[in-house]
This record gives C-alpha cells, sequence and structure tokens, in this order.
C-alpha cells in the first residue's frame, strides 16, 4: 500500500535533497512506494557505511578502465543480494515483543547475513578478450562486526523516515546501537564500557590502533558492548542516545583536525620567513 507523508518540517526541496542523497528517492517517490522498497532503499545506504571495510572494493583499482563498470556492477550486486536477506528478515524484528526475542533474532540475522555474504561468489571472472580476469572477492570472511552495522544501519535509517513509526515505538527500547570508531571512542573512558582494547585504557587516549576494530568484532564482543551500554549508558532511547555521542564525536574530531591544520599553517608561515 502507498505511503503518506508527513509535511515536512524543513524546506521540501532541503528535505528531497536529503532524501535523494541517502536513499536514492525524493519525497514524491517515497510518498508513492511500497514501504518493502524504501526498506530495501535504507539496506543499500546502510551497506555505504561498511563497504569501505570489505577488501572486495579494492579491486575496482586494478582492473582497466573499460572493466571497472562490470566490477561495480558484480560489487552491486553482491549489495542486493544482502539487502534481499536484511528485508525478508526486519519485520521479525519489528514485532519483538521483549529485549531478549529481539536479541535472538538481532543474532540470527547478522549470522544469517555472514553466511550468504561468506557463500557468495568468491571470485569475479571479467571476460578481457580470449582471456580472463580473475580477481578475489575478498581474502577475509565477512565478521560479525561488519553484519551488525549493515542492519543496525538499516534499522537506524527506517527509524529516521519516521515510516514504521507504531513498529519502532515498541522496540526502540531493545535496540543495538551501530557501532563503528566513534561510538567506541565516546565510552573509551569508561572502563564499565567491555571493549575488546588492546591496551589500559585508563591511561591511555583513544586512537583506533588501541582497540580491535568493529569490523572484525566477533559476537561475543559485540554483545558484551551492547549488555554493557544498556547498564552503564543507555536507558530508553538507545538510537537517541547514539545519534548524540556520535554527533559529539564528530565535532570534537573536526575540531582536532582544524587545530592540526592550523598548526601546519602556522609551521608554513614560520619557515617562509
Amino acid at each position: 500500500m502507498p505511503i503518506k507523508m508527513n509535511e515536512p518540517m524543513i524546506n521540501e526541496k532541503l528535505y528531497n535533497f536529503l532524501l535523494f542523497s541517502y536513499f536514492g528517492m525524493d519525497l514524491k517517490e517515497i510518498s508513492f512506494s511500497e514501504k518493502q522498497t524504501i526498506m530495501f532503499k535504507c539496506a543499500q545506504a546502510a551497506y555505504q557505511d561498511l563497504k569501505r571495510t570489505l577488501r572486495f572494493n579494492k579491486t575496482e583499482s586494478k582492473v582497466k578502465n573499460s572493466e571497472k563498470n562490470i566490477v561495480k556492477a558484480e560489487h552491486l550486486g553482491f549489495c542486493n543480494e544482502i539487502c534481499k536477506i536484511i528485508c525478508q528478515q526486519v519485520p521479525l524484528l519489528l514485532n519483538c515483543s521483549n529485549m531478549k526475542e529481539f536479541d535472538e533474532k538481532h543474532r540470527q540475522i547478522c549470522e544469517l547475513i555472514k553466511a550468504k555474504a561468506n557463500d557468495s561468489d568468491k571470485l569475479i571472472i571479467i571476460k578481457n578478450g580470449k582471456e580472463y580476469l580473475t580477481l578475489e572477492r575478498t581474502n577475509e570472511k565477512l565478521y560479525y562486526g561488519q553484519s551488525q552495522k549493515w542492519l543496525n544501519m538499516t534499522l537506524k535509517y527506517m527509524w529516521l523516515l519516521g515510516l514504521w513509526k507504531n513498529e519502532f515505538d515498541k522496540i526502540v527500547p531493545f535496540m543495538h546501537i551501530p557501532v563503528d570508531s566513534f561510538i567506541i571512542e565516546s565510552v573509551w573512558k569508561d572502563t564499565n564500557i567491555k571493549l575488546p582494547s588492546l591496551t589500559d585504557r585508563a591511561k591511555k587516549e583513544y586512537s583506533d590502533d588501541k582497540v580491535v576494530p568493529w569490523s572484525k568484532w566477533t559476537f561475543e564482543e559485540y554483545i558484551g558492548f551492547q549488555d554493557s551500554l544498556r547498564t552503564n549508558c543507555v536507558k530508553k532511547n538507545p538510537i537517541e542516545w547514539e545519534i548524540s555521542a556520535w554527533i559529539d564525536i564528530a565535532r570534537k574530531r573536526k575540531e582536532d583536525e582544524y587545530e592540526i591544520i592550523m598548526k601546519i599553517l602556522e609551521d608554513l608561515n614560520h619557515n617562509s620567513k
């Protein structure tokens, strides 16, 4: 059934730009689309948040320009294959009635994403005249950390769109926080939060090399982090907490980058005198 959108609270042209930038659809298209189509667009947008961690994306730089479109098509096929699975499974999450049920279904979906991704074509074969160019899709298996990011960001985008308000009103307290380096940094100094850190957190400032990369987390590392967040940081709305924490770290990193740039410029000015 087509969806009736409420009037946006911001300028419609700006809202359309936001929708198209993230989901490839404008307000009119979303208004006349099925929810399943929009859910698929959310899953595709979520893929953009983790694809840099997939080894096979690097293969595009190793082929001739004439072959790159073929490689991109293979990558898109891989993405869409997993997005279909997510869209089949997410409605089951939306119907969960308690945290235990949500956590178990969430785990099952992440494992399903992993299994399907790791069962996909291991090689991309490109016909090149009489020759065949063989490219490895990935040298590594898809990790649980990558699966959670794909699923959690899909749910986050769906929640932000507000088209599943009744469903999300019920499950928001159970939802998981999408894990990335921004969120890890935001809780780094809180040693009550479980992290697969590689150093003594109490004595070190955060940097990416001091913790196992989120993309390679195991289920045990992931669920330990989520459980400790629920106990120590998050009370009613995990996603609202995550958005606030993410923005805080993003702002801090921008300020740090600005300070570094200013320091470089000062050094350049000093050396030129």
